[in-house]
């Protein structure tokens, strides 16, 4: 059983990660089942149900695409996925680019960043010669300086997302600015859950400058829990855990109306989605700038949110494998030749629109840009037919 196709979005790629079953693991099962195997760029989840007698026991195998799923140490995983966008945004020739991971908690979001800062700082230095490196916690709704524990507030203003009170620290060696990277991690809130004993129970956002204004966003992302989860939680805990999930919830939806084409990406929802704005907004270039790493755990009593995050990778995959047909998919040129036939002229306003841009407007809307009503009354007219003919297959216009 397929969930669905494997895609590449233009600016972001889906990387599933898989961790190892690790010794712990063993302590609860003494043979723990690994019910997670990796096959290209496809990850097949192995459960255990009955046949339609009732009695029968079976295997049933579902397999969630990406654009890659690994289960590779993290040498082999930076030089794959990471090291080609770690030179590109040091160079300057994109102007940001983020890198998160995402998952349940204890799937080893923790150890994928960490594993990428390890190998990613000597690679910045040597790109850009210098760089400027800021940390910060995002705890419910309180963000954090994590090298200075001051507070800080995001905000949007008509230059961009400002972060008031924010310090930046210039190093120009790799060493000194690994050990800021490992202070500033010392310093993140962890507490004992039942699922981990050093949960992060906040998102760790480390940021670095380049000179030529590019900036490299890493997001160790708090972990995602179910109510079961919960179950052994104070108040706090349980107030955390809704700030996390509420957060990741706006974070989802963000990609999936990236990944949609959407015209509105709801970024302001959420201090978080507010704060990576960036990674929502496709930068020059064809090389993707946002890596999302989904990373997941093997065992069988963690099936339930391994299923939920590779859902969640396939959902956006899809999302992206949509391509527009019919009218939608005109070009330019043929928008133009299709207006030339309706009218028997193209308005110059008109001329080079995108046809997912024309065929939306409403007919005020047409009445408005083109400024005489009666023209504009026929277009519209002309698009409603048009639209209610591409529901059959729709041909497109003789140049």
């Amino acid at each position: 059983m397929v969930a669905g196709k494997v895609a590449t979005h233009e600016h972001f790629k889906t990387i599933v990660r898989k961790r190892p079953v690790l010794p712990l693991d063993c302590v609860d099962e003494a043979s723990p089942f690994d019910c997670v195997s990796c096959e290209g760029s496809v990850a097949a989840v192995h459960e255990q149900k009955m046949k339609v007698d009732g009695i029968t026991p079976m295997i049933k195998t579902t397999r969630y695409p990406a654009h890659a799923v690994l289960e590779t140490d993290n040498d082999t995983l930076y030089d794959t996925a990471v090291r080609p966008l770690i030179r590109t945004v040091a160079s300057g020739a994109v102007p940001s680019a983020t890198i998160l991971a995402y998952g349940q908690t204890n799937s080893g979001k923790t150890y994928t960043i960490n594993g990428v800062l390890d190998r990613a700082i000597p690679d910045m230095l040597h790109a850009a010669g210098r760089v400027e490196f800021q940390a910060m916690e995002m705890l419910g709704k309180i963000t954090t300086d994590m090298a200075t524990g001051e507070r800080l507030m995001v905000c949007e203003t008509d230059h961009g997302v400002m972060i008031k009170g924010e310090v930046w620290i210039e190093f120009d060696g790799p060493d000194a600015l690994l050990r800021a990277v490992r202070r500033a991690m010392a310093k993140r809130v962890t507490v004992a859950t039942a699922r981990n004993h050093q949960s992060s129970r906040s998102h760790a956002i480390y940021t670095f400058k380049f000179p030529g204004g590019g900036r490299l966003r890493l997001l160790d992302l708090a972990g995602s829990e179910t109510s079961a989860d919960q179950l052994f939680h104070d108040k706090d805990r349980v107030q955390e855990t809704v700030a996390i999930n509420k957060s990741l919830m706006a974070l989802k939806d963000c990609f999936k109306k990236t990944a949609e084409h959407a015209k509105y990406i709801p970024f302001r929802g959420n201090q978080l989605t507010l704060l990576i704005k960036d990674a929502f907004i496709k930068g020059p270039g064809s090389i993707p700038t946002t890596l999302i790493f989904v990373n997941v755990s093997p065992l069988l009593k963690d099936i339930r949110q391994t299923v939920a995050s590779l859902r969640y990778s396939a959902l956006i995959c899809a999302a992206a494998d949509r391509k527009d047909s019919g009218p939608m998919a005109w070009s330019k040129s043929d928008v133009r030749t299709w207006i030339e036939a309706t009218l028997g002229f193209c308005p110059p306003v008109l001329d080079g629109v995108a046809a997912k841009s024309l065929f939306i407007l409403t007919e005020n809307e047409l009445k408005t840009k083109i400024g005489q009503p009666n023209l504009a009354k026929s277009l519209y007219d002309a698009i409603y037919t048009l639209k209610q003919a591409s529901k059959k297959p729709a041909r497109r216009p003789r140049q």
